[in-house]
């Protein structure tokens, strides 16, 4: 860890708003990310509903019935 006891205010004010804005920039990829997942997960399971068909405990669908 460095030692920061010899460092002017400005360069620690510079440092304070670089490493806010790199914990912004992280912090939008993580929700990005997850936003996808979420998006990804819905559309897995939408198409599963849609692609599924209801069964009797024959194998027959409830149409051809």
């Amino acid at each position: 860890m460095p030692n920061l006891k010899g460092v002017n205010v400005e360069a620690l004010m510079k440092l304070r708003n670089q490493v806010d804005e790199r914990l912004l920039f992280v912090a939008i990829g993580l929700g990005v990310g997850i936003a996808l997942a979420i998006i990804g997960y819905l559309l897995h399971w939408i198409s599963s509903w849609w692609g599924s068909t209801d069964r009797s405990p024959s194998g027959e669908t409830w149409a051809g019935r």
